[in-house]
């Protein structure tokens, strides 16, 4: 009799926490703040564009970098589950602060349950990402300075931005935990990858007084010069450093 009146009493605790578990199938909506790195070895970055059309004219600029802060992101995301906890996964990602920038990545990942409250999750995921850095003022000639058809107000300052794209992969993992009915608590370790860069400079400065104009000029123009230390860049200048972690929450779209 004791043992029938154990039983119960397990049952009517432990069946409210499986519900509040929430061990069905579901899609999640994920929100996180974390940090990712990017490296940018120290040197000295040269540049010179020159054209002969319409006029002879010129822009170049001389500056020193070198590895960034660590960028802090917010991350949001969308999965969904295709069947028996595989599921499709969209994520994006916004820098909050240093360098400028953004990425998108598709994947796909399977969701393991280790117990009623923990989840283990691992994802594979195609990436892009941007990055834009200031890298500092120019020179040019002639006065007023018109290049790629944009026409400079006279004697206007005009600056170089660093633009790099990344294409390539993130593998990641992610710790789960509920702690409401529909929230997840999330932990998120991820490694990026990257095998294909595309890299310009963005030129911007006064077109009149209070409007801005901009060109851009990729790495690889055959009107452009770029040399770290006095010599061609044999990689591109910022990249993705290992390890990126997150954490934040999830809010489950029951279906």
């Amino acid at each position: 009799m004791h043992r029938l009146v154990i039983f119960i009493l397990l049952s009517s605790f432990f069946g409210p926490i499986k519900s509040l578990a929430q061990y069905h199938h579901f899609d999640n909506l994920e929100v996180q703040v974390g940090f990712k790195n990017f490296k940018v070895d120290y040197g000295d970055l040269f540049f010179r564009r020159d054209t002969l059309l319409p006029e002879p004219s010129f822009i170049q600029g001389r500056n020193k970098i070198g590895s960034p802060n660590s960028i802090t992101l917010l991350s949001i995301g969308y999965e969904t589950e295709l069947k028996n906890n595989l599921f499709l996964s969209t994520k994006t990602e916004f820098n909050l602060k240093g360098a400028r920038g953004m990425g998108i990545q598709l994947g796909a990942g399977y969701r393991f349950h280790l117990n009623y409250f923990l989840r283990l999750q691992t994802e594979l995921l195609f990436s892009w990402g941007m990055v834009s850095d200031t890298i500092g003022s120019t020179t040019y000639s002639p006065s007023p300075l018109l290049m790629n058809g944009i026409q400079f107000w006279p004697d206007a300052e005009v600056h170089a931005i660093y633009r790099g794209q990344q294409y390539g992969m993130q593998p990641k993992v992610t710790f789960v935990a509920d702690f409401a009915k529909k929230f997840e608590f999330r932990f998120t370790m991820m490694y990026q990858v990257a095998f294909i860069y595309n890299q310009v400079f963005v030129f911007s400065g006064d077109l009149i007084p209070g409007q801005q104009g901009h060109f851009s000029v990729p790495f690889r123009d055959p009107y452009t010069v770029v040399q770290f230390n006095n010599a061609p860049p044999e990689k591109a200048l910022y990249r993705p450093s290992g390890l990126s972690a997150r954490m934040g929450f999830a809010y489950k779209v029951v279906r």
